[in-house]
């Protein structure tokens, strides 16, 4: 081999085979395509190494040398000079392979790919270091292969997360589950030489009953605790139940199903219990598990439908085996055998109301219709007092509570105009529910112009906000003498955030309204 002074040598030997003629470079991002020499210890120099040579160097193996000609056998086929170099760093077994696949795939997304196998966070976190230090322009895709049969997470998927977040480097995570090496790399070669990458950055490679190997997006984990799949009798012949709680605030993976015995929580005389059947999911619950909402407990599931199991000794209007919707205030005082989502609940009596029987829809409908209906009907009749002939703004006009505002609106006699965020459900308050002014929520800059149009220079008598910010600034600029603006939105509130007076000169009325 004819090996010169001077020449830049790349050599893939084993930890367990040092030599002491070659340079050997670890955990280093190596740029393909600048080396005069490749030095392979495998059986046989895989056709991928001649992409880490530059043009007229030699590759070395086992077996012999030979010449890297000045067009590679990887060289593009439509006379682009642009060589597509991919480098795989790992045992011999998935280079090898890697190698392999690659040698035939003539247009990969990217110039220069990475693929690491070694399946470390600590040389994972030195590729990307030395990556990003790299002053070079045109970055290489980073391909962490995570080899492993067991469904536990990997750590070096939390950092691939991380570090795509954190930079701008493109970076792919691939979990590899019962799949050969042989196999695993010509997916891994047909994934990275596409025209473009995959939208999911993270994903499985998964064999079922002997066929080809297909990529998946590992979305779903197995659930351990309590193992809802048992069956759902005690000995004693009671129920199981269960409660949703999460365990540590802020950290949506902490959220558990834990066991509860209902006759350790009692019941008030006022109270009755529920054996929950549907929960519909509010957003405050989604604040409320990420710890968004300073001295509210997290008290998961605000609005249910069920079944009573249990009443108090002063509850009359309840029997059990009523059927019933419930709505639980969330605060700072909750208690965790007031949280819906779970299979029994209790609740005041004074908080639930029998479903009618002439209503006829399934439960899961049922379970969201109380809350924005009871919040849209107190804030327009009980606050706000609508009168006929009144016009009134509702902000998110397609949302639940919206919608049921509207509805109020149009049995009061008043006129309303709407607001939406998309071109879709503007057009489908304009044909559908034949609202005749609409604005664009996401542009506060057109209310005041487009509601003085409308009004003819009057301004709104009430409005139904649900905007943060510049929305809810501009909003409060398109009130009548004498209006009343009705505040419904949390964040601006639980913020603490300040808001500009001058509206109210003309006796506008600031309210707020919040049953959850």
């Amino acid at each position: 081999c004819p090996i010169r002074r001077n020449q830049l040598v790349l050599a893939t030997l084993s930890s367990d085979k040092p030599h002491p003629a070659v340079l050997s470079i670890r955990d280093a991002t190596l740029q393909a395509g600048l080396w005069d020499v490749y030095i392979d210890d495998g059986p046989s120099v895989g056709a991928g190494g001649s992409a880490m040579v530059s043009p007229g160097g030699c590759l070395l193996g086992r077996d012999g040398w030979r010449p890297v000609p000045d067009a590679g056998p990887m060289a593009k086929t439509n006379g682009n000079s642009l060589r597509a170099h991919v480098q795989v760093l790992g045992c011999d077994v998935w280079r090898v392979a890697l190698e392999e696949a690659m040698s035939s795939l003539e247009c990969p997304s990217f110039s220069h790919t990475v693929v690491d196998c070694r399946d470390s966070i600590v040389d994972a976190s030195t590729l990307v270091k030395t990556t990003l230090k790299d002053p070079r322009d045109g970055k290489p895709l980073l391909v962490f292969v995570v080899p492993r049969d067991d469904a536990a997470p990997s750590g070096l998927v939390g950092f691939c997360r991380a570090a795509r977040n954190e930079t701008n480097l493109e970076i792919l995570c691939l979990r590899l589950q019962s799949v050969p090496a042989p196999s695993a790399s010509k997916a891994i070669a047909e994934l990275i030489s596409g025209p473009a990458l995959p939208a999911d950055k993270e994903l499985a490679l998964s064999s079922f009953q002997g066929q080809p190997p297909v990529w998946t997006v590992p979305r779903l984990l197995p659930l351990r605790k309590p193992d809802l799949a048992a069956p759902n009798r005690a000995q004693n012949g009671e129920r199981h139940h269960f409660r949703l709680q999460v365990d540590r605030p802020g950290q949506l993976s902490s959220l558990r199903w834990h066991p509860v015995d209902p006759t350790l929580e009692g019941l008030e005389e006022d109270e009755v219990r529920i054996a929950v059947k549907a929960v519909s999911l509010h957003f405050k619950d989604v604040m409320l598990a990420m710890n968004m909402l300073d001295g509210f407990r997290p008290i998961l599931g605000m609005e249910c439908a069920g079944t009573i199991t249990a009443v108090g000794d002063s509850v009359a209007e309840f029997g059990v085996g009523d059927l019933v919707m419930a709505l639980v205030m969330s605060t700072t005082s909750g208690e965790p055998r007031t949280a819906l989502l779970g299979t029994t609940c209790v609740a005041k009596a004074r908080q639930a109301i029998k479903v009618p029987p002439r209503l006829g829809i399934p439960l899961a409908a049922v379970s969201g219709y109380l809350g924005v209906t009871a919040t849209a009907w107190y804030a327009l009749v009980r606050v706000a007092k609508v009168q006929r002939g009144e016009t009134v703004l509702i902000h998110s006009t397609c949302g639940g509570v919206g919608q049921s505002a509207l509805r109020i609106c149009n049995h009061l006699g008043a006129r309303v105009i709407g607001s939406a965020g998309n071109d879709d459900k503007r057009q489908m308050l304009k044909q559908e529910l034949r609202v005749e002014c609409v604005l664009d929520s996401h542009d506060p800059s057109t209310f005041v112009s487009s509601v003085m149009a409308f009004t003819r220079g009057e301004g709104v008598d009430v409005c139904l906000n649900s905007l943060a910010g510049e929305g809810q600034a501009q909003s409060l600029l398109c009130m009548a003498p004498s209006g009343r603006f009705v505040e419904l939105g949390k964040h601006d509130i639980l913020s603490n955030n300040r808001i500009s007076l001058g509206p109210l000169k003309e006796n506008v009325s600031f309210l707020s309204v919040h049953l959850d």
